[in-house]
């Protein structure tokens, strides 16, 4: 049986730090890159079949290719749902590996497929400012937000804010 990924990463990285002294920072970052590189090369071999797309026709890695940044991560990844159906009232389905969720998490995007949910909403055309939740939450969310009055509360604190500033300007013209 082959090596998981996590005993594949902590070979890399005991290679890596034998041959150079790291400090602490480079070593967690060398082990998230190399952690999310060897996550994208699974996950395309599991969506495609293998790497064989990311090589020159003569077997060798393309020139563009580098261990930093990885043409993996960069891959248009074909979605197994279509993006406008992956939210629904009682779920969200990750438009990448179709697991399903109440809500999408940075946890889940970075951890999995190495992209923010910026990146997430980009690459999958999903607006900005749509949550990335199941429509059920999304209201429970607004609800409980209607029943606190936060609407209310946020306009008191921008106008006592604004409020503020011109107080602060006002003092400063006169002296």
């Amino acid at each position: 049986m082959g090596m998981s990924i996590l005993e594949m990463v902590a070979t890399i990285v005991a290679g890596q730090s034998s041959q150079r002294t790291l400090s602490a920072d480079e070593i967690e970052t060398l082990i998230q890159k190399t952690y999310r590189a060897l996550k994208g090369i699974d996950t395309l071999e599991t969506l495609r079949g293998s790497v064989s797309e990311l090589e020159s026709p003569g077997g060798e890695p393309s020139a563009t290719s580098s261990p930093h940044q990885s043409e993996i991560e960069k891959a248009p990844i074909e979605p197994k749902i279509d993006p406008q159906e992956s939210i629904r009232d009682d779920a969200i389905i990750c438009v990448i590996c179709g697991k399903e969720f109440k809500q999408l998490t940075h946890t889940h995007l970075q951890g999995e497929h190495g992209l923010s949910p910026d990146e997430y909403r980009k690459r999958y055309g999903i607006p900005m400012k749509q949550p990335l939740a199941a429509k059920s939450v999304s209201q429970r969310r607004k609800d409980q937000a209607k029943d606190r009055n936060v609407g209310e509360q946020l306009r008191l604190a921008r106008e006592a804010k604004k409020a503020d500033k011109s107080a602060r300007v006002e003092g400063e013209g006169s002296k």
